[in-house]
């Protein structure tokens, strides 16, 4: 049995979500508006392939920021992460189900062959599926689930009493923060700063243990 299994219908009472910042100047959407007017400008070579490689740099994009803020560097700390463990980490943490995935992945293979010239049908299905995956991830970047206080109506006798649970950004480590005692709590705030205080008194999970992901999926879809 799972961690939060333990725990039954965790619902978040309050939250404190935060805007992720794209590294490029250039927006998915923006990626995404030109791959569709490239589209609209006829079906030849160039105007499928420019389509092609501007709906690409989109879904890139937002994949690898969407990733980098749940911590995938922390599982993959070397050098370029191929593009389908990104795919499965965000499979792992809840953001995109399997039939939007297998569609992506099987459109985007087809067209990775060098020198490959996909067809307008192609470039059409991939646009739409990428458009697709913007719209279901847009949220994250908005209001990344960073944090929520967390109410549940049982939990299993023995479990810690989980207060609030808290992902940083970047860091592929999420903290279930267990309140030590009013008279703890007294003693040391006014010595530390509050968050770095609940985190002394978190129970730890990063992004190598299979804990951290059920825990983000809760976040994830606490927040829809």
């Amino acid at each position: 049995m799972a961690f939060i299994d333990n725990y039954k219908d965790i619902e978040w009472s309050s939250s404190s979500p935060i805007r992720l910042e794209y590294e490029a100047k250039i927006t998915p959407r923006i990626y995404l508006e030109y791959a569709i007017e490239d589209l609209s400008l006829g079906k030849e070579h160039r105007t499928l392939i420019n389509a092609i490689s501007n709906a690409k740099r989109a879904l890139h994009l937002q994949a690898e920021t969407i990733s980098n803020a749940f911590g995938i560097k922390s599982t993959y700390p070397k050098g370029i992460i191929p593009f389908p463990k990104i795919i499965g980490f965000l499979k792992d943490c809840g953001i995109v189900g399997d039939r939007i995935l297998r569609k992506l992945n099987k459109i985007r293979n087809s067209v990775e062959h060098d020198y490959y010239l996909p067809s307008e049908n192609e470039v059409d299905n991939f646009i739409d599926i990428v458009e697709l995956f913007i719209a279901a991830t847009d949220r994250l970047v908005m209001c990344f689930p960073s944090n929520a206080e967390i109410e549940y109506s049982e939990k299993l006798e023995g479990s810690p009493e989980i207060q609030d649970v808290s992902l940083d950004a970047n860091t592929g480590k999420i903290y279930l923060f267990v309140h030590p005692g009013k008279e703890v709590a007294k003693s040391e705030l006014d010595e530390m700063d509050i968050y770095e205080w609940k985190k002394k008194y978190s129970i730890v999970y990063s992004s190598k243990d299979p804990e951290f992901f059920g825990w983000v999926n809760w976040l994830v879809h606490a927040h829809i």
